[in-house]
């Protein structure tokens, strides 16, 4: 482990991590409980002083301004053909200023400032957009941008930090950055507090770093869903947004966060250890249960819990993925004087059980928070693994996972599991001739091989010593299905013509994918058996639909 000294008192880098009050709540309670208060936050939000409110003819007038500015968009996009991605880029404002009016307990004057700045911002671009020239795409520095989610369709807005280097001739390092929990902010103004730290507008001068990374900043509905379910997804549809519209390195982006952010990077990262070169988790726990019994007198503690409350931790918990810290590594930090610092010792214990190596580093004194001299040397070395690149096709794939909502590493894939969140393993070599030598995989029973994997005529496959008949080797561009039957790997097929069964990824059961994606309601059109049960089933339904 490496020590790092505590800089002066008061040069610290922290976010506030305040995400106790939902967390413990979930794990102590039901499984469902489990699934929904880590997508939802639960706030206590003090009451602004009425006497600040803002006027309600002022809001009124503001309702009407949004109103416009939505017509106008939508013209624009529907008349003009504008892509979506400019389109998104204005209405994040518009959708903003309309949560915070519909949504936050009582507009102070502070907070209707905020929607004030949102319409200006929006008719800005909006008018930008009807002149044809959105200069904020081309502009350096700090700025907003938007993208449409495919879970909601709602508007989600990103921030991004263009260096001065940047201008598109090459591909460029992306860094995603997860930041902490928002606390009493995530209400209806956290959209509108989230883009006023990165919104310096579109015109003026530029204040743009001199460093070879463009940053991106998602929004992940706040974060205070630890960056899951519906997070998740807002952070990978922010980075395609981002590769969309800038030329990104596929091969060297970095994953790191501070405090929620951190424990985020732990859980994206080791879950989908593919995507990144290098993860660089500060001050985030890596687990439940240790987080719980953190030294907080208003905290939960998560004991005993039930056998099938211990199983979905299996789905959440990062501190099950650390053998992946073998195809991604992991530069780590947090202060030794930090609530969470058994998280990070815990995290040290794990990656020496499984002889993963482990880069820590601790910072002698420091509390919630890394100084900046430990987070400039986190940086650094996280931008030497980044300066090498990501290796597309590595040939050896050691790989663990608990479920199917996380199944793929480079060039193999999990499509069946025994026992769902049980440990699987999967420890796979490609030869030079593109032959594969898999030992037997751990809870696994049906796969699948991408290229370049057995794409030469004379490559082959052996599974736990025994050679398995692929018919055909040598086609590029093929994913080959291979499934455990009667106690025998064998092949059944290429993947775009073999109907799979049973549980697979992205069906194997609606808990893992909850929020993740959008919804399919199914209503009852017959007559209920209870009137009662029927009027509290629409009524959930209606809910549902309006939220």
């Amino acid at each position: 482990m490496m020590h790092c000294p505590k800089q002066a008192q008061g040069v610290g880098v922290a976010w506030s991590m305040e995400w106790s009050s939902w967390w413990p709540w979930a794990c102590k309670a039901t499984l469902w409980y489990v699934l929904v208060l880590s997508s939802c936050g639960v706030w206590f939000v003090n009451a602004a002083d009425s006497t600040n409110a803002a006027p309600q003819s002022e809001i009124d007038t503001a309702r009407r301004q949004l109103e416009h500015l939505q017509k106008a968009l939508d013209r624009l996009r529907n008349e003009r053909g504008l892509s979506q991605d400019y389109w998104a880029d204005a209405q994040v404002f518009v959708k903003g200023a309309l949560w915070a009016l519909d949504l936050e307990p009582t507009i102070d004057r502070a907070k209707f400032g905020l929607v004030q700045k949102a319409i200006a911002r929006a008719t800005e671009r909006e008018r930008a957009l009807s002149d044809g020239r959105p200069n904020w795409a081309e502009r350096r520095g700090r700025s907003i941008r938007g993208f449409v989610s495919n879970v909601d369709g709602s508007t989600q807005p990103y921030g991004m930090i263009v260096p001065r280097g940047y201008d598109g001739t090459r591909p460029m390092r992306l860094d995603i950055v997860l930041h902490g929990s928002s606390g009493s902010r995530a209400t209806g103004i956290g959209d509108l507090v989230f883009m006023n730290g990165y919104d310096d507008g579109d015109t003026g001068d530029v204040r743009a770093p001199d460093v070879d990374y463009i940053e991106l900043f998602p929004m992940g509905r706040l974060g205070e869903n630890a960056y899951r379910f519906e997070g998740e997804t807002d952070v990978d549809e922010a980075v395609e947004a981002v590769c969309r519209n800038y030329r990104i390195d596929r091969n060297r982006m970095v994953l790191r966060g501070s405090s929620l952010g951190g424990v985020g990077t732990w859980q994206m990262g080791l879950k989908r250890p593919d995507r990144y070169v290098a993860l660089g988790p500060a001050a985030g726990p890596i687990d439940t249960i240790e987080f719980s019994n953190s030294p907080w007198p208003h905290f939960v503690r998560l004991h005993p819990l039930t056998p099938w409350q211990k199983s979905m931790l299996h789905l959440v918990d990062a501190i099950d993925y650390v053998p992946n810290g073998r195809m991604v590594p992991v530069v780590t930090a947090m202060g030794d004087k930090d609530h969470y610092f058994s998280s990070h010792q815990l995290a040290q214990r794990t990656f020496d059980a499984e002889r993963v190596p482990f880069v820590g580093l601790v910072d002698r004194g420091a509390g919630h928070g890394i100084t900046s001299e430990v987070m400039q040397e986190q940086l650094r070395l996280l931008g030497e693994h980044a300066a090498i690149g990501r290796e597309p096709a590595p040939k050896r794939i050691q790989f663990v996972t608990w479920t199917l909502k996380y199944s793929r590493c480079f060039w193999v894939e999990v499509l069946g599991l025994a026992t769902h969140y049980e440990r699987s393993e999967i420890d796979a070599t490609l030869a030079e001739d593109s032959s594969v030598d898999m030992v037997e995989p751990k809870n696994v029973t049906r796969l699948a091989l991408r290229s370049p994997a057995l794409k030469e005529p004379s490559a082959t496959l052996r599974i736990g010593g025994r050679r398995v008949s692929v018919p055909g080797a040598g086609r590029r561009a093929r994913t080959l299905v291979i499934e455990r039957s009667a106690g025998e790997w064998k092949y059944r097929g290429d993947m775009d013509r073999v109907e799979l069964s049973g549980k697979r990824p992205g069906v194997q059961g609606p808990i893992d994918d909850a929020f993740a994606t959008k919804f399919l309601c199914v209503r009852g059109t017959g007559t209920a058996w209870n009137p009662r049960v029927a009027a509290w089933a629409e009524a959930n339904l209606l809910r549902f639909q309006l939220e």
